[in-house]
This record gives C-alpha cells, structure tokens and sequence, in this order.
C-alpha cells in the first residue's frame, strides 16, 4: 500500500496535468474554431447552422479527449499508486470528469 505522501503527490500531479490538458484543449479549440469560422464566412455561412453545430462537435470532440486522456493517466499512475483505483478515489474522479463534462453528478449512469 503506498504511504499518504505519494498518494498525494499522484493526486496533485493528476490534477496540475488535468489542468494542463483543458488549458490545451481550449487553445485547440479555438483555433480549429476560427478555422471553420473563415472557412464559412468565405463562403457566406458566417452566421449558420453549419457554423454553430461546427463549433459545438469541435468542442465536445475536445472534451472527450480530456476525459480520455484525464483516464489514461489515471491508470498509469494506479498502476503505481495502487489507492487511486480504490473505490472512492475513482468515484472522486468520477464526479471531477462529469463536472468538467457539464453533467450533474447526481445523475446515476
């Protein structure tokens, strides 16, 4: 069983990475957004549906590769700190991704 302070320490890493991956993430999305925004515009769809659902699978495209991304790490890292796969801390994370996600948590899957 790993001690408290590497538990932490994973925690913290997970969490500073998270940070990291959302901030990325954001940053690719608004790119890949303006992209799409001139490439409408050039042909006189600026303002459409095509833009906006455009837009809309592009973030959520960004969105779930945090959360897989988010859940990949977390597996590496339980692979060295056994207690992080333990029940709690995983419906911790859980709770972290349909937060991130837009989800309530109350919702039951």
């Amino acid at each position: 069983m790993a001690d408290g302070s590497n538990l932490s320490d994973a925690l913290a890493f997970e969490k500073n990475r998270f940070m990291k991956l959302v901030s990325e993430a954001a940053v690719a999305a608004q790119t890949e957004v303006g992209g799409l925004k001139q490439q409408l515009a050039a042909k006189g769809l600026a303002i459409s549906g095509n833009r906006y659902s455009g837009e809309i699978e592009i973030r959520l495209g960004k969105i779930g590769s945090v959360v897989e991304k988010r859940i990949a790490l977390r597996r590496e890292l339980g692979s060295k700190v056994p207690e992080l796969l333990e029940e709690y801390h995983l419906k911790t994370l859980k709770d972290e991704l349909e937060e991130y996600e837009g989800f309530p948590s109350s919702v039951e899957s």
